[in-house]
Protein backbone atom coordinates (compact mmCIF):
# COMPACT_ATOMS: atom_id res chain seq x y z
CA UNK A 1 0.00 0.00 0.00
CA UNK A 2 1.68 3.23 -1.06
CA UNK A 3 1.96 6.11 1.37
CA UNK A 4 1.17 6.24 5.05
CA UNK A 5 -1.62 4.22 6.58
CA UNK A 6 -4.56 6.17 7.89
CA UNK A 7 -6.81 4.44 10.43
CA UNK A 8 -9.76 6.74 9.79
CA UNK A 9 -9.56 6.10 6.04
CA UNK A 10 -9.22 2.33 6.61
CA UNK A 11 -12.22 2.29 8.96
CA UNK A 12 -14.34 4.26 6.49
CA UNK A 13 -13.39 1.92 3.63
CA UNK A 14 -14.21 -1.12 5.75
CA UNK A 15 -17.53 0.35 6.90
CA UNK A 16 -18.54 0.92 3.29
CA UNK A 17 -18.07 -2.77 2.48
CA UNK A 18 -18.86 -4.39 5.83
CA UNK A 19 -22.45 -5.34 5.03
CA UNK A 20 -21.39 -6.86 1.70
CA UNK A 21 -18.59 -8.77 3.45
CA UNK A 22 -20.99 -10.07 6.13
CA UNK A 23 -23.48 -11.21 3.48
CA UNK A 24 -20.72 -12.98 1.53
CA UNK A 25 -19.46 -14.80 4.64
CA UNK A 26 -23.02 -15.80 5.57
CA UNK A 27 -23.71 -17.03 2.02
CA UNK A 28 -20.49 -19.06 2.01
CA UNK A 29 -21.34 -20.67 5.34
CA UNK A 30 -24.90 -21.55 4.37
CA UNK A 31 -23.97 -22.85 0.91
CA UNK A 32 -21.02 -24.98 2.09
CA UNK A 33 -22.41 -26.22 5.43
CA UNK A 34 -26.21 -26.02 5.22
CA UNK A 35 -26.89 -28.58 7.93
CA UNK A 36 -24.55 -27.01 10.48
CA UNK A 37 -26.56 -23.82 11.02
CA UNK A 38 -28.32 -23.93 14.39
CA UNK A 39 -30.99 -21.60 15.72
CA UNK A 40 -30.08 -20.18 19.11
CA UNK A 41 -33.17 -19.49 21.21
CA UNK A 42 -32.84 -17.52 24.42
CA UNK A 43 -30.23 -15.16 25.73
CA UNK A 44 -28.35 -17.91 27.56
CA UNK A 45 -27.85 -19.93 24.37
CA UNK A 46 -26.67 -16.88 22.41
CA UNK A 47 -24.25 -15.77 25.12
CA UNK A 48 -22.95 -19.33 25.55
CA UNK A 49 -22.26 -19.59 21.80
CA UNK A 50 -20.37 -16.29 21.74
CA UNK A 51 -18.42 -17.03 24.93
CA UNK A 52 -17.75 -20.76 24.62
CA UNK A 53 -17.64 -21.45 20.87
CA UNK A 54 -16.40 -18.22 19.28
CA UNK A 55 -14.45 -17.20 22.43
CA UNK A 56 -15.56 -13.58 22.23
CA UNK A 57 -14.43 -11.70 25.32
CA UNK A 58 -14.38 -8.18 26.69
CA UNK A 59 -11.10 -6.33 26.18
CA UNK A 60 -10.39 -7.06 29.87
CA UNK A 61 -10.68 -10.80 29.19
CA UNK A 62 -13.95 -11.38 31.05
CA UNK A 63 -16.98 -13.04 29.48
CA UNK A 64 -19.52 -10.87 27.68
CA UNK A 65 -22.95 -10.22 29.17
CA UNK A 66 -26.41 -9.97 27.67
CA UNK A 67 -26.40 -6.25 28.32
CA UNK A 68 -23.35 -5.90 26.05
CA UNK A 69 -25.06 -8.01 23.39
CA UNK A 70 -28.11 -5.73 23.47
CA UNK A 71 -25.85 -2.70 23.04
CA UNK A 72 -24.03 -4.40 20.10
CA UNK A 73 -27.41 -5.10 18.48
CA UNK A 74 -28.31 -1.40 18.53
CA UNK A 75 -24.91 0.17 17.81
CA UNK A 76 -23.18 -2.41 15.62
CA UNK A 77 -26.06 -4.32 13.98
CA UNK A 78 -25.44 -7.58 15.80
CA UNK A 79 -27.89 -10.12 14.28
CA UNK A 80 -30.04 -10.86 17.32
CA UNK A 81 -33.82 -10.61 17.36
CA UNK A 82 -34.57 -9.21 20.83
CA UNK A 83 -36.85 -10.90 23.29
CA UNK A 84 -39.70 -9.15 25.07
CA UNK A 85 -41.61 -9.65 28.26
CA UNK A 86 -45.21 -8.45 28.20
CA UNK A 87 -46.41 -7.59 31.71
CA UNK A 88 -45.01 -10.79 33.15
CA UNK A 89 -47.45 -13.13 31.39
CA UNK A 90 -46.03 -13.60 27.88
CA UNK A 91 -42.35 -13.97 27.12
CA UNK A 92 -40.68 -14.03 23.71
CA UNK A 93 -37.11 -15.28 23.73
CA UNK A 94 -34.19 -13.70 21.90
CA UNK A 95 -33.32 -15.52 18.67
CA UNK A 96 -30.27 -15.73 16.41
CA UNK A 97 -28.37 -18.33 14.38
CA UNK A 98 -24.84 -19.61 14.64
CA UNK A 99 -23.96 -18.61 11.07
CA UNK A 100 -25.36 -15.08 11.46
CA UNK A 101 -23.31 -14.50 14.63
CA UNK A 102 -20.19 -16.04 13.07
CA UNK A 103 -20.49 -13.86 9.96
CA UNK A 104 -21.01 -10.78 12.15
CA UNK A 105 -17.91 -11.51 14.24
CA UNK A 106 -15.75 -12.25 11.17
CA UNK A 107 -16.85 -9.11 9.33
CA UNK A 108 -15.61 -6.73 12.04
CA UNK A 109 -12.65 -4.48 11.21
CA UNK A 110 -10.17 -5.80 13.76
CA UNK A 111 -10.01 -8.48 16.40
CA UNK A 112 -8.39 -6.32 19.06
CA UNK A 113 -10.79 -3.42 19.32
CA UNK A 114 -12.73 -1.58 21.99
CA UNK A 115 -15.79 -3.57 20.93
CA UNK A 116 -14.56 -7.07 21.68
CA UNK A 117 -11.61 -9.42 21.58
CA UNK A 118 -11.61 -12.96 20.25
CA UNK A 119 -9.62 -14.75 22.91
CA UNK A 120 -6.98 -17.36 22.31
CA UNK A 121 -6.35 -19.75 25.13
CA UNK A 122 -4.02 -22.54 26.08
CA UNK A 123 -5.52 -26.06 26.04
CA UNK A 124 -6.16 -27.75 29.35
CA UNK A 125 -3.40 -29.91 30.79
CA UNK A 126 -3.41 -33.41 29.35
CA UNK A 127 -5.42 -32.53 26.26
CA UNK A 128 -4.28 -33.58 22.80
CA UNK A 129 -3.71 -30.84 20.23
CA UNK A 130 -3.05 -31.08 16.46
CA UNK A 131 0.44 -29.60 17.01
CA UNK A 132 1.30 -32.49 19.33
CA UNK A 133 0.09 -34.92 16.65
CA UNK A 134 2.58 -33.48 14.19
CA UNK A 135 5.49 -33.61 16.61
CA UNK A 136 4.78 -37.14 17.85
CA UNK A 137 4.17 -38.55 14.36
CA UNK A 138 0.55 -39.53 15.02
CA UNK A 139 -0.89 -37.36 12.23
CA UNK A 140 -2.00 -39.32 9.19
Amino acid sequence: MPGKRNLARDLAAHAAHQLELRQRIYHDLTSQLPRRDVVLVGKDAIIAYLNDVLHVRRPSGRRISYRMLKRWRVRYACPVLPGYKHFGCTTNASVSTTFALTAWVLSNFANDSRLMVIATYAPAAGSFTPCEALTTGLAA
